[in-house]
C-alpha cells in the first residue's frame, strides 16, 4: 500500500469510526422511537423530512461542492460564505408565509404556520452545517465532522424520546428532536472553527457577488439536477402518505432510517474522502480510475452480506427489533435490498459527476429518472396499487445506479 493509499485509508477509518458512534445511538433508539411513536406519526415525520430534502437540494445552490473544487483558499472560503447564505431566498418566503398563516388562520395543501416556521429554521441550519462541513472536508478536519454528528445523535435521540415519554405531542417531538440535533451539529462547527459574527460582517458582499456569477454552473446544472434528484427520492413519501395513508409512508421513512444506518456509518465516510480525493487528482490532470476501482471494490464487499440479509430476514429482522407494526417496513426493506447494495456502492463513486465540468451529464440523468419515476407513480396511483409503486421506485432508481455508474467509470480516467 502506498503512502497516499495508507492516508486515504486513514481518513476514511475516522470519519466511519465516529459516525459508527452517532450511528450505534440511532440504533439503540430506533426501536424504543417506533415503540412510542406509531406508523402514522413517523409518516408525517417522513412527509416532513422528505419537504426539507426537497428544498435543501436547492437552498445552497450547490455552491458547497466549489468549496473542494476551488484551487484559492481565499475563495473556498468565500464559497464557503455564500453556501450558508444562499438560503436565504428560501427561508424568506417561508417565513412570510408562516406569519400570514398564523395571523389569517389557514393552511395550504396541510402546510400550517408552524410547519413553515420549521421548514425555515431547517433550511437554515442545513445550510450553514452544509458549508461548514464542507469547509472541514477541505481543511481535513475529520474529527470535527464526526464528533458534530456523534453529538447531533446525542440530542435528537434524547430530545425525541423524552418528547415520547412525557406523551407531548408525538409527532413535533420527532420533528422538533431533529431540529435540535441539527442546531446542536451547526453550533459545534461554529465553536470548533472559531467564527465569529464580526467576521461574518466583514465579508465582501461584491466578491460573493462576482465570485458567484464564476460559479454560476454550480446554480445553473447542479440545483436542477439535485432538485430532480431529491424529488425522485422523495416523492414516493409524498404518493405513499396521499395515496395509500400515512402508515405506508411512516412504514418506507423506517426503511430509509435503517438502510441509511450502513450507508451513513461507512459509504458517506468513504464518499466525502474519496471526492477530496478525486478532487485532487483532478486538478493535476491525473487519473482518478485507480481510486475508482479500489472504493467501488470495498463499498461492495462490505455492502453485498448486508444486502443479502435484508433480503432473505428483513421482515423476521423489522418484527423482532422494531415491534409487530413494523413488519410492512421489513418487508419493504426486503424488496429494495438490490437498491440498497447498489445505492450504497454507486452513490460515493458518483461523486465525480459534481466536479470540474461535468454537472450537465448528471443532470441528463436526473431528467431520464425523475421521467421515469413520474410514469411508473401515475401508473400506480390510476391502478391504486403500492406494489407497482414501489416496483417504480426500485427499477428507476436502480437504472440511474448504473447508468452513474458506467458514466462515473468513463470520466474517472
Amino acid at each position: 500500500m502506498s503512502f497516499k493509499d495508507s492516508i486515504f485509508a486513514k481518513q476514511i477509518a475516522k470519519l466511519a469510526t465516529g459516525t459508527a458512534l452517532a450511528q450505534l445511538i440511532n440504533i439503540i433508539s430506533l426501536p424504543l422511537l417506533t415503540r412510542l411513536y406509531t406508523p402514522s406519526q413517523f409518516g408525517i415525520f417522513a412527509v416532513f423530512l422528505a419537504s426539507v430534502a426537497v428544498l435543501s437540494s436547492i437552498s445552497t445552490l450547490k455552491y458547497e461542492n466549489a468549496i473542494l473544487d476551488e484551487e484559492e483558499v481565499q475563495d473556498a472560503k468565500h464559497c464557503t460564505a455564500l453556501t450558508a447564505l444562499s438560503g436565504i431566498f428560501i427561508v424568506a418566503p417561508l417565513l412570510f408565509y408562516s406569519f400570514l398563516a398564523y395571523y389569517f388562520d389557514f393552511s395550504l395543501i396541510s402546510i400550517d404556520w408552524l410547519t413553515a416556521l420549521f421548514l425555515s429554521i431547517a433550511i437554515i441550519l442545513t445550510n450553514v452545517f452544509t458549508a461548514l462541513y464542507y469547509w472541514c472536508n477541505r481543511l481535513q478536519h475529520y474529527g470535527f465532522m464526526t464528533r458534530g454528528r456523534v453529538f447531533a445523535a446525542v440530542a435528537v435521540a434524547f430530545f425525541s424520546l423524552l418528547v415520547g415519554y412525557l406523551e407531548i405531542d408525538s409527532v413535533n417531538g420527532l420533528i422538533v428532536g431533529s431540529l435540535f440535533g441539527m442546531a446542536v451539529n451547526a453550533v459545534y462547527l461554529i465553536l470548533k472553527l472559531k467564527l465569529s459574527f464580526s467576521s461574518i460582517r466583514q465579508l465582501p458582499l461584491e466578491k460573493l457577488y462576482t465570485l458567484s456569477i464564476k460559479l454560476k454552473r454550480f446554480p445553473l446544472f447542479l440545483v436542477p439536477s439535485t432538485l430532480l434528484d431529491r424529488l425522485a427520492a422523495q416523492v414516493h413519501i409524498f404518493v405513499f402518505s396521499s395515496v395509500f395513508g400515512n402508515s405506508i409512508a411512516g412504514a418506507m421513512g423506517v426503511y430509509n432510517r435503517v438502510v441509511g444506518l450502513p450507508t451513513s456509518l461507512i459509504g458517506n465516510a468513504v464518499g466525502d474522502v474519496y471526492k477530496r480525493r478525486i478532487s485532487e487528482l483532478l486538478k493535476a490532470r491525473q487519473s482518478c480510475r485507480r481510486v475508482f476501482i479500489k472504493t467501488g471494490l470495498t463499498l461492495f464487499t462490505i455492502a453485498a452480506p448486508i444486502s443479502c440479509v435484508l433480503f432473505f430476514f428483513a421482515p423476521e429482522l423489522f418484527t423482532f427489533v422494531l415491534g409487530e407494526q413494523w413488519k410492512q417496513a421489513g418487508e419493504i426493506t426486503s424488496f429494495l435490498s438490490i437498491n440498497f447494495l447498489l445505492a450504497f456502492v454507486i452513490s460515493p463513486l458518483a461523486g465525480i459527476l459534481y466536479l470540474r465540468e461535468n454537472q450537465r451529464i448528471d443532470l441528463l440523468i436526473q431528467i431520464v429518472l425523475v421521467v421515469s419515476l413520474a410514469i411508473g407513480m401515475a401508473i400506480a396511483v390510476y391502478e391504486n396499487s403500492f406494489k407497482i409503486a414501489l416496483s417504480a421506485y426500485a427499477i428507476s432508481f436502480g437504472v440511474k445506479y448504473l447508468v452513474q455508474l458506467l458514466v462515473s467509470f468513463k470520466l474517472a480516467k
